[in-house]
């Protein structure tokens, strides 16, 4: 008398999967039940491929994806985030989502991070992280939360990294307070020569509102 043994095997002839459990009830005995598995082999095979694309998808995607433990720790992250913030996989592994979130949107991302593992999505979402190497990456999207039975284990958020178009914006305010501050008359216009804008030294200097010369063209000067 051996163990019962259990094993699957592929059937050339049969074109398809057994399922065979094998023992031996008493000495020179041998019994063997052979179970059509085809189907579920068939369907484990399909799962395992959508599983793949699936992952592939994530881990290729232009969004900065991640997936966020009940402690904060990351489950998970793909390769354009770690391409952005600059961790390697091993270093991911000892990071928090408060090790990277910049102070000025700390409490700003616990919120959402409770509101989440509360079970609520949570959409146009603004992060602020510090990337590596010390600079700041600027992120918008939405996360929601993982459920396992019932039981909200994680997060998963996708976001686009901003941070180029902040920088633009930043320094057209900059631009536009340079020109709100100048002694220099400046006003814009479009082609057709209507007033679009006029900074205060233009107010100053000819008497007029901002109100009343935008819509204008520079004739009422005149």
């Amino acid at each position: 008398e051996g163990k019962p043994q259990k094993f699957e095997i592929y059937n050339p002839a049969y074109k398809g999967w057994l399922s065979v459990s094998a023992y031996s009830p008493q000495k020179g005995y041998f019994v063997a039940v052979f179970d059509n598995v085809t189907k579920q082999k068939r369907a484990e095979e399909i799962l395992s491929e959508s599983e793949n694309r699936y992952r592939n998808f994530i881990e290729n995607s232009t969004e900065l994806i991640q997936s966020v433990n009940r402690d904060g720790t990351f489950n998970f992250v793909n390769r354009r985030w770690r391409d952005v913030m600059g961790y390697s996989e091993k270093e991911i592994t000892k990071l928090r989502l408060w090790d990277i979130a910049h102070p000025s949107c700390l409490a700003h991302c616990k919120e959402k991070f409770r509101l989440i593992m509360a079970g609520r999505a949570v959409k146009e979402m603004k992060m602020t992280f510090v990337k590596k190497d010390g600079s700041l990456v600027y992120l918008v999207g939405s996360a929601l939360p993982y459920t396992v039975k019932g039981k909200v284990m994680m997060t998963q958020g996708f976001f686009i990294d901003v941070t180029s178009s902040q920088k633009i914006g930043e320094e057209l305010m900059k631009f536009k307070l340079g020109i709100e501050r100048s002694d220099q008359i400046v006003f814009m216009t479009n082609k057709e020569g209507t007033i679009l804008y006029v900074n205060p030294a233009f107010e100053k200097s000819y008497g007029y509102r901002a109100k009343e010369v935008i819509g204008q063209t520079p004739n009422i000067l005149k």
